[in-house]
């Protein structure tokens, strides 16, 4: 969803040490690949998945309440008009659109 190759050090860094304390807090490196092994086998989108449960071999996770396929979309579609955007102050209500503003807005 973002460019690696164009971030920074310091944010490499931090992406880094975000993704070796997932890991830790799951028991490791295998077994945080398993889990998104596991995760994008789900034929939908695993947070839309209405049992609301993600299972690998090694790591269960449950959640309590269902994200619908209307807000994902919204969700990636903000995603998608702010992904150029590398500014740290963009802002997801800064739509043209009023009809598209009321969906992000309803989303969160």
């Amino acid at each position: 969803m973002c460019n690696f190759n164009i971030m920074s050090s310091e944010t490499k860094g931090h992406l880094h040490l975000f993704m070796k304390k997932s890991a830790d807090s799951i028991g490791g490196t295998n077994f945080f690949l398993s889990l998104m092994e596991a995760m994008k086998e789900k034929k939908t989108n695993s947070l839309i998945y209405k049992e609301c449960l993600v299972k690998s071999p090694e790591v269960t996770i449950k959640w309590n309440k269902i994200v619908f396929k209307d807000k994902f979309d919204v969700l990636e579609s903000v995603i998608r008009n702010h992904k150029s955007s590398e500014d740290n102050n963009f802002n997801i209500l800064d739509v043209e659109n009023e009809k598209m503003k009321k969906k992000i807005l309803n989303m969160v």
